[in-house]
């Protein structure tokens, strides 16, 4: 069986070396844009119909809303009720010409918890009637080097002891 197959192999080769090619040749581009072109669906006119008939759509409802009629102003009627004014308050008499009352507690006794009483007192002597504030914890300045730089202490780098040496006064040895 195998025979058969080579002696079909060989004739087909026999066959394709018999072939010759035409001189003329065949323009690739014109075969390519002939097949694109065939194979282009032709354009429906559904896109087409849908187009217009959203255009005539939106005038129609356009036209409908800029010439519709006005409607007619509504009129309401308003009741509104006014109380007489308030007779004016009668002016102090001197003798009540008296200084604002002093505060019972001494400053800086007031409770944490006194929010109402604070803050009536606020409104009424100013900001006078505040404790006064408790002062910020102080910290000592570190006065090591190696502190203030971040660094390990008694390093042997030189480097560390250039930095170290240079930031105090003198030449750096």
């Amino acid at each position: 069986m195998s025979e058969s197959t080579d002696d079909e192999l060989a004739e087909f080769h026999a066959a394709l070396a018999r072939l010759k090619p035409t001189p003329d040749g065949i323009d690739l581009a014109q075969l390519m844009y002939q097949a694109g072109r065939r194979s282009a669906s032709r354009p429906s006119g559904v896109w087409r119909i849908a187009t217009a008939a959203s255009l005539l759509l939106s005038l129609v409802l356009g036209s409908m809303l800029w010439l519709r009629p006005v409607p007619p102003p509504t009129e309401r009627i308003v009741r509104v009720f006014v109380q007489p004014p308030a007779p004016p308050p009668e002016p102090p008499s001197p003798a009540n010409d008296a200084p604002p009352p002093v505060a019972t507690e001494p400053r800086g006794t007031i409770e944490p918890n006194d929010y109402l009483r604070l803050r009536r007192d606020i409104l009424t002597y100013g900001l006078d009637a505040l404790p006064p504030p408790t002062p910020w914890p102080a910290e000592s300045p570190a006065k090591d080097v190696d502190t203030l730089l971040d660094l390990p202490k008694d390093s042997r780098e030189p480097w560390i002891r250039f930095l170290k040496h240079s930031l105090q006064s003198g030449d750096p040895t």
